[in-house]
Protein backbone atom coordinates (compact mmCIF):
# COMPACT_ATOMS: atom_id res chain seq x y z
CA UNK A 1 0.00 0.00 0.00
CA UNK A 2 1.47 3.32 -1.04
CA UNK A 3 -0.05 6.00 1.17
CA UNK A 4 1.89 8.73 -0.67
CA UNK A 5 0.06 7.95 -3.90
CA UNK A 6 -3.24 7.49 -2.08
CA UNK A 7 -2.76 10.93 -0.52
CA UNK A 8 -2.27 12.42 -3.99
CA UNK A 9 -5.38 10.64 -5.29
CA UNK A 10 -7.56 12.02 -2.47
CA UNK A 11 -8.72 14.92 -4.65
CA UNK A 12 -10.61 12.36 -6.74
CA UNK A 13 -12.25 10.79 -3.68
CA UNK A 14 -15.07 11.77 -1.35
CA UNK A 15 -16.44 9.98 1.66
CA UNK A 16 -20.03 8.88 1.03
CA UNK A 17 -20.75 7.06 4.28
CA UNK A 18 -18.88 5.93 7.36
CA UNK A 19 -19.77 3.91 10.40
CA UNK A 20 -16.96 2.52 12.54
CA UNK A 21 -15.80 -0.63 10.78
CA UNK A 22 -17.10 0.30 7.32
CA UNK A 23 -16.39 3.26 5.04
CA UNK A 24 -17.71 3.92 1.54
CA UNK A 25 -15.73 6.23 -0.71
CA UNK A 26 -16.96 7.67 -4.01
CA UNK A 27 -14.46 8.39 -6.77
CA UNK A 28 -14.86 10.58 -9.83
CA UNK A 29 -14.28 9.47 -13.39
CA UNK A 30 -10.94 11.28 -13.63
CA UNK A 31 -9.47 8.59 -11.39
CA UNK A 32 -9.31 6.41 -14.51
CA UNK A 33 -6.42 8.66 -15.63
CA UNK A 34 -4.30 6.97 -12.93
CA UNK A 35 -3.47 3.40 -13.95
CA UNK A 36 -2.16 2.61 -10.46
CA UNK A 37 -5.50 3.54 -8.83
CA UNK A 38 -7.07 0.08 -9.16
CA UNK A 39 -3.88 -1.53 -7.87
CA UNK A 40 -3.88 0.79 -4.85
CA UNK A 41 -7.53 0.10 -4.06
CA UNK A 42 -6.97 -3.64 -4.35
CA UNK A 43 -3.86 -3.43 -2.15
CA UNK A 44 -6.09 -2.48 0.80
CA UNK A 45 -7.14 -6.15 0.89
CA UNK A 46 -3.70 -7.27 2.07
CA UNK A 47 -3.43 -4.82 4.97
CA UNK A 48 -3.72 -6.05 8.54
CA UNK A 49 -7.04 -5.00 10.00
CA UNK A 50 -8.83 -4.89 6.64
CA UNK A 51 -11.63 -7.43 6.49
CA UNK A 52 -12.95 -6.79 2.98
CA UNK A 53 -12.74 -4.38 0.07
CA UNK A 54 -15.40 -4.13 -2.62
CA UNK A 55 -14.91 -1.95 -5.66
CA UNK A 56 -17.94 -0.95 -7.73
CA UNK A 57 -16.65 0.63 -10.93
CA UNK A 58 -20.12 1.18 -12.34
CA UNK A 59 -21.19 3.01 -9.17
CA UNK A 60 -17.75 4.65 -8.90
CA UNK A 61 -17.31 3.72 -5.26
CA UNK A 62 -15.50 1.32 -3.00
CA UNK A 63 -16.28 -0.02 0.44
CA UNK A 64 -13.64 -0.91 3.00
CA UNK A 65 -14.64 -3.05 5.96
CA UNK A 66 -12.04 -2.84 8.70
CA UNK A 67 -11.37 -3.84 12.29
CA UNK A 68 -12.20 -0.69 14.23
CA UNK A 69 -10.17 -1.93 17.18
CA UNK A 70 -7.05 -1.95 15.02
CA UNK A 71 -7.71 1.07 12.78
CA UNK A 72 -8.95 4.23 14.46
CA UNK A 73 -12.25 5.23 12.74
CA UNK A 74 -11.81 8.98 13.32
CA UNK A 75 -8.35 8.94 11.79
CA UNK A 76 -9.56 7.10 8.70
CA UNK A 77 -12.48 9.47 8.30
CA UNK A 78 -10.30 12.54 8.69
CA UNK A 79 -7.88 11.23 6.06
CA UNK A 80 -10.66 11.13 3.48
CA UNK A 81 -12.36 14.39 4.52
CA UNK A 82 -9.64 16.90 5.38
CA UNK A 83 -9.03 19.57 2.78
CA UNK A 84 -5.57 20.32 4.15
CA UNK A 85 -3.03 18.36 2.08
CA UNK A 86 -0.30 18.55 4.73
CA UNK A 87 -2.76 17.28 7.34
CA UNK A 88 -3.64 14.39 5.00
CA UNK A 89 0.07 13.55 4.71
CA UNK A 90 0.40 13.53 8.50
CA UNK A 91 -2.65 11.29 8.83
CA UNK A 92 -1.28 9.00 6.10
CA UNK A 93 1.83 8.57 8.25
CA UNK A 94 -0.29 7.69 11.27
CA UNK A 95 -2.35 5.21 9.25
CA UNK A 96 0.82 3.65 7.86
CA UNK A 97 1.98 3.11 11.46
CA UNK A 98 -1.33 1.42 12.29
CA UNK A 99 -0.81 -0.85 9.28
CA UNK A 100 2.88 -1.36 10.18
CA UNK A 101 3.95 0.14 6.84
CA UNK A 102 6.73 2.52 5.92
CA UNK A 103 5.89 5.54 3.78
Amino acid sequence: MDFKILTQLRRHLSMAHHVPGRIRIKFNSSLSDYPQATEILNSFKSLPGIKNVRINFLGRSFVIEYDRKRIHPDLLQEFFTTEDFSQAQTIAGELAKQFNLII
